[in-house]
């Protein structure tokens, strides 16, 4: 099944890797450790099991009866790693119309101080804002600060940076 699916998606059988592993345990443990299975053989899996726990927990049961409670199969595809470009920043003027666009409004916070709120879709490479301010996207918001700002960089990042690098450290 690992194989098929990764020939749907399109991935030659040499970039394909498949890694068996078998989570055992003492009969009676309520935890499971996750033994590889070499080259599919089942041959030395109890002693392979020994060893593991002996790494993981400092001792070893031979006596004991081992379970074997899953058998798994991890089917990696290998592909390139795609290069990755940073957007090129548009100019001065243009940055600046897209961050007024991307204000939303303002708000009042509980310590008097206006909080600006921003649209996070509509800031352009390169946006600069200073805090306080509020950033809303489809899956989370993100506050700057007061003394902070927040930079979208090349790649749609947004970085977040102290203005007063010592004032930050001593609110810590």
């Amino acid at each position: 099944q690992g194989k098929a699916d990764l020939m749907q998606e399109g991935v030659d059988e040499a970039q394909m890797v498949f890694r068996p592993t078998v989570d055992m345990r003492y009969r009676g443990q309520a935890y499971e450790l996750g033994v590889m299975l070499d080259d599919g053989e089942a041959a030395g899996l109890r002693e392979a099991f020994h060893a593991a726990h002996e790494r993981a927990y400092g001792h070893a049961m031979r006596e004991r009866a081992v379970e074997v409670v899953n058998v798994r199969l991890q089917a990696v595809g290998l592909v390139e790693k795609p290069v990755l470009r940073a957007a090129p920043s548009p100019d001065a003027q243009a940055i600046e119309a897209s961050v007024k666009a991307a204000q939303v409004g303002v708000k009042q916070g509980g310590d008097g101080e206006t909080i600006t709120l921003y649209e996070r879709e509509q800031l352009p490479v390169g946006a600069q804002l200073t805090g306080p301010a509020l950033v809303f996207q489809f899956d989370s918001t993100v506050y700057v600060a007061s003394g902070w700002s927040a930079l979208v960089d090349g790649y749609h990042n947004l970085i977040l940076n102290s203005i007063e690098p010592k004032k930050a450290i001593e609110e810590m």
